[in-house]
């Protein structure tokens, strides 16, 4: 039986790795490309480096923004 607890429990959880992908996965990439320790040549290198890392493409337009 899925109680109230366990639902905040699983809430936070998410809060908590919505978190960590925002302010601190993506910041690192932005990092990473800016010591040019990471110099993707194409898109696939890039697709790679960001999947590699857990992170969607969808999110590209964020670290471009950065």
């Amino acid at each position: 039986m899925i109680t109230a607890s366990i639902l905040q429990s699983a809430d936070e959880l998410v809060k908590m790795a919505i978190e960590y992908y925002d302010d601190v996965a993506l910041p690192k990439l932005v990092t990473d490309f800016a010591s040019l320790e990471l110099s993707p040549v194409d898109g696939r290198t890039l697709t790679d480096f960001m999947h590699l890392r857990g992170l969607q493409m969808r999110s590209l337009g964020r670290v471009v923004g950065e």
